[in-house]
């Protein structure tokens, strides 16, 4: 009985990562290819910001998300050996390739004000769509500016951490570039 389980075991494991990676992995190039184009659309870097106490932490938060998320597959999906590994595979790479994004972008896209727009961290924003900003919150060591933004005939709202030493450089530098 043994015997065949192992065999069956691994071919199925083998079958349900090709069949994830075949899905996932382009997606996750895609991703890339889309941080590119959005670098090479911000043009240079008028103020970087400084990121706050939970920004310089991301990574760390996300490892330590992914390993939690790990262990709870591993604990209530093991007894199920066969159809465990069939059902959680693909999240097991969605969490993988989680990381891999956080690290990418993280090195890649610097959150500040450009020429052409405001990179957020994940997310850039072109200062043509911008249509209104309001300091909504103060928190213990950042404040929370509210970003209005005309995109796709509808009204959508980022939000800007900023620390409290840049806060005035960052309204001073809002007050030119946005007529509100």
């Amino acid at each position: 009985m043994a015997a065949t389980f192992i065999p069956m075991f691994i071919h199925s494991a083998v079958e349900v990562i090709i069949i994830s990676s075949t899905v996932l992995i382009p997606l996750f190039l895609l991703k890339i290819a889309f941080i590119h184009h959005e670098k090479s659309n911000m043009g240079n870097q008028l103020i970087e910001l400084k990121n706050t106490f939970f920004e310089e932490h991301s990574l760390l938060i996300t490892l330590i998300l992914a390993i939690i998320g790990i262990v709870f597959f591993i604990l209530v999906g093991w007894p199920l050996s066969v159809l465990w590994i069939r059902s959680w595979t693909p999240w097991l790479f969605v969490i993988a390739l989680l990381v891999l994004d956080e690290l990418y972008a993280s090195r890649y896209l610097k959150k500040g004000l450009m020429e052409n727009g405001i990179c957020t961290g994940h997310r850039f924003i072109e200062w043509g769509k911008v249509e209104s900003f309001k300091w909504v919150r103060r928190n213990k060591d950042h404040s929370t500016l509210k970003i209005g933004i005309t995109k796709f005939y509808s009204y959508w709202i980022a939000y800007l951490y900023v620390v409290d030493e840049q806060k005035e450089e960052v309204n001073e530098f809002f007050k030119k570039k946005i007529r509100v």
